[in-house]
């Protein structure tokens, strides 16, 4: 920036550094607090004046922790200067400098992340009986791929500027690749199974939470099972914060604990948007099991707050891909708080082709696309982006009496959520 270089060149940058910590410190928006702090960044690496080395690099030196906890905890204006006194340390050279610079980039993206937060208000919970002790509840989902507008979802580009994307729901090889199912279990303690890679070639990764100290890595991505025991967290299934031990919360609240198993059969980095959907396949299928009841709208917002939660970051279209049918387009204002709002697109044959046949892009929604994903799989079109079903022994008219007792459902309805009860007779079923 313009200002920032002059800032080195006059020798006026403490005056600078003095203004941009005034506004982060005084700020009542996150999002703000966050820009300033990116400008610090900005402002320590130029003083460098391209010396000391790469910018990039780790953020992790002691000397800054207490101000990042400070921070994490919401309290800007005293982490603020707590980092402000610990950068008059790191000014004597440019190796310094940059390492300084680094780690007020690290401060940056602990206030995106509470910026991003804000949407949890648009998330909205209800009740219902849930269902009895071992009954699995399974939540099914598409990959997605983007159109146009990709990376405008990713703060703090979202939120600054507004974001709008466009994408759609895929089939892989014919099957939803991504799910989760869960279900209660009287034992007091949460039992996770996490599947991942192509079939064949998967990898499968299990473990058992006895108490809170065992999900206190939730917010470590890396970590084995991180998304799972965030999601428990997240949905507010279990509270860390809480002095009751985790057995005895379960037990209180629920009469036993959860049994959560979940699967991606896409490679690794696929780019089809695997881990924010498959966060909402697990948040659904846990608010279900455990007696509440979301939108899909809740959802894309319940994505959100989990992977800040998560410290993975990330934007909000994968979500919406995954969790909303079809063609659709996702868009957020430059404000905060942070609202996705989703307008699907037409689903008429000809939109990109004639009535026959698909053109050569290979789309056309009445039926399927004819295209490869970018795994280099088949994929298909589908106007029913997710299906959400509880398995459990019932005739067809008791499966349809239950189906219409449900908030979303509609006759004939094949969207995100769309319900299948299982009838006894049946294998797969037949969509309602």
């Amino acid at each position: 920036m313009p200002i920032i270089r002059a800032a080195v060149q006059e020798g006026a940058y403490q005056r600078l550094l003095d203004t941009l910590d005034n506004v982060a410190s005084k700020t009542e928006d996150a999002g703000v607090a966050a820009r300033a702090l990116a400008c610090v960044a900005d402002l320590l690496g130029c003083m460098a004046g391209g010396e000391g080395g790469l910018r990039s690099g780790p953020a992790a030196n002691k000397a800054w922790a207490p101000g990042y906890l400070l921070l994490e905890k919401g309290d800007i204006a005293e982490g603020v200067r707590l980092m402000a006194k610990e950068r008059q340390k790191w000014l004597s050279r440019p190796a310094l400098l940059l390492r300084a610079a680094r780690h007020y980039e690290g401060a940056e993206q602990i206030l995106i992340r509470r910026a991003v937060m804000s949407s949890f208000q648009f998330v909205s919970i209800g009740e219902k009986k849930p269902p009895p002790q071992g009954q699995w509840v399974t939540a099914e989902c598409p990959a997605r791929i983007d159109m146009s507008g990709g990376w405008s979802d990713t703060p703090p580009i979202t939120y600054e500027h507004g974001g709008a994307v466009v994408n759609v729901a895929i089939l892989v090889d014919g099957q939803r690749p991504i799910g989760a199912r869960a279900r209660r279990i009287p034992e007091p303690h949460l039992c996770l199974c996490s599947t991942s890679g192509p079939r064949g070639l998967d990898l499968q990764t299990q473990m058992t939470c006895h108490s809170l100290s065992d999900m206190q890595d939730y917010c470590q991505p890396q970590a084995p099972g991180a998304l799972l025991k965030a999601a428990f967290i997240c949905s507010g299934t279990v509270e860390m914060t809480s002095e009751k031990p985790l057995s005895e919360q379960l037990t209180e609240k629920y009469g036993g604990g959860f049994e959560l198993q979940t699967w991606s059969y896409l490679p690794h980095g696929s780019g089809l948007g695997t881990s924010s959907i498959l966060a909402g396949a697990v948040m659904v299928v846990l608010y279900e099991v455990s007696g509440r009841l979301s939108d899909a709208e809740s959802l894309i917002h319940a994505v959100l707050h989990l992977e800040q939660v998560l410290t993975t970051g990330g934007g909000w279209q994968d979500q919406v891909g995954g969790l909303i049918p079809g063609v659709k387009i996702g868009r957020s204002a430059p404000a905060l708080p942070l609202q996705v709002t989703v307008e699907r697109g037409s689903t008429a044959r000809g939109v990109y082709g004639n009535d026959k046949q698909p053109s050569a892009a290979g789309l056309y929604w009445e039926d399927k696309i004819g295209t490869q994903s970018p795994t280099g799989c088949s994929a298909e079109l589908v106007r029913s982006a997710s299906r959400y079903h509880v398995e459990r022994g019932c005739t067809s008219e008791q499966r349809r009496a239950v189906c219409q007792s449900l908030p979303y459902w509609r006759p004939g309805a094949t969207g995100s959520l769309s319900v299948h009860i299982l009838a006894a007779e049946e294998v797969h079923g037949t969509w309602l």
